[in-house]
């Protein structure tokens, strides 16, 4: 954390230094960066001293799957809400140097392996889960053997939707003699 500040008032840039010198570089560069961007997609670059409203990442993906995210939210990050948009990331909940312990805990929870995905994206994360558990309603999983029944097992439909709160299994069982 830097000792000085350099801002402008009614703006979300601001730089920060060693010195008020280097605070001012960095709110130049800053500005500099901001403009490239603007000019890059078409948007106007406003005049200093006017009004620049905060701009929001779009949520259009994250909210494909809301309840799955409000979900996520909960059980993987532990939070009892956050806002999440489109470009968050696993990255912005945590300071470790991997995504590892997070994981492990949706691989935990929504038994899916996300840590291929390095970028940490939240919204890749959740349509890999939102994908993977429409798969796995549709393909019935098999249990292994049960040794004490002699039975095999056959699960359908083990993951709960919107609709249908309560899991549904059916299991189907055959004698040893059948197999």
């Amino acid at each position: 954390m830097h000792p000085h500040i350099a801002s402008i008032v009614n703006w979300d840039l601001s730089g920060s230094g060693d010195s008020p010198e280097e605070a001012l570089q960095s709110l130049k560069d800053n500005i500099a960066t901001a403009k490239a961007k603007k000019k890059e997609n078409g948007d106007p670059v406003p005049r200093h001293g006017t009004h620049v409203p905060i701009g929001f990442a779009s949520q259009e993906r994250v909210n494909s799957n809301k309840e799955l995210a409000d979900d996520f939210i909960r059980r993987v990050l532990g939070l009892p809400w956050a806002w999440i948009s489109d470009g968050s990331s696993l990255w912005d909940f945590h300071s470790e140097d991997t995504n590892d312990a997070y994981c492990a805990n949706i691989s935990a929870v929504y038994r899916v392996d996300v840590s291929d995905i390095e970028s940490g994206n939240l919204s890749e994360i959740l349509e890999r889960i939102a994908t993977t558990q429409m798969t796995s309603r549709r393909q019935p999983s098999v249990i292994p053997r049960c040794p004490e029944t002699h039975f095999n097992l056959l699960r359908f439909g083990s993951v709960p939707t919107a609709r249908n709160r309560r899991a549904k299994t059916v299991i189907l069982g055959r004698t040893a003699s059948d197999l």
